[in-house]
């Protein structure tokens, strides 16, 4: 959508290929007929994301309302709940897990945009993201574990993506959980902002964002590991 050889296409052929991708993409979503499906969901929260970055995202306010209560009605803890100890679904337990904990994530960053809360409240299902892990020792201390391309395959200089961390979708979720701790703590503090108890409670939140970071592995630290996923942590 936004990427040079669009931008240059669209030069020489006179025509807007985003504003045709975009009207592409709102003829497929209308055939959906409002069914719930995942894939509506994300394309929604897609079509919203396009809608923020021409600029035009109170009028795309649509596609994430529209998203929430799509997704509302998939009941996906539900779902989840339902299959929890069934080894033959462990990929559906992983889709549902993967929407739920990535919306809440996408959400809780949209919303502090507009300093509120995110419309979305934590999962109750666990995370299926792959967990950070410290690497095993080496003879001349501690390297940071490798980077992988979208592949999965070790980052080099060659590869054609920015670098992943393993692990760091993982922790994304524990910083999405501590900004909507401290935004839901902003609505309930509003009849006594700046009492001692106030104070009290955000210095108890700041130290355990400082004790979180303090216990990052190394390959999760931007100072050692500088990724854009690590710079987001």
């Amino acid at each position: 959508y936004t990427c040079r050889r669009t931008k240059a296409f669209s030069s020489l052929s006179r025509r807007d290929l985003a504003e045709e991708f975009l009207s592409e993409a709102k003829k497929l979503l209308d055939l959906e007929y409002g069914r719930a499906s995942v894939c509506a969901v994300q394309g929604l929260t897609l079509l919203f994301s396009v809608s923020a970055y021409r600029g035009t995202d109170r009028a795309g306010m649509l596609y994430r309302f529209a998203a929430y209560e799509m997704f509302n009605r998939l009941d996906v803890e539900a779902k989840y709940n339902a299959m929890r100890y069934d080894m033959t679904k462990d990929l559906e337990r992983r889709i549902l897990s993967r929407l739920a904990w990535g919306l809440f994530c996408f959400e809780s960053i949209v919303a502090y945009v507009y300093l509120q809360i995110s419309m979305i409240p934590p999962p109750s299902i666990p995370r299926h993201f792959e967990r950070p892990f410290e690497p095993p020792p080496a003879p001349y201390g501690r390297a940071p574990a490798p980077n992988v391309d979208m592949f999965g395959n070790t980052h080099t200089s060659e590869s054609k993506s920015p670098p992943f961390v393993p692990g760091a979708l993982y922790l994304a979720c524990d910083v999405t959980l501590m900004l909507y701790s401290s935004m839901q703590w902003n609505m309930e503090s509003e009849s006594f902002y700046g009492t001692e108890e106030d104070l009290r409670v955000r210095r108890r939140k700041l130290h355990e964002v400082r004790q979180w970071r303090e216990g990052l592995p190394r390959n999760m630290r931007e100072d050692i590991n500088f990724t854009p996923q690590t710079c987001y942590l």
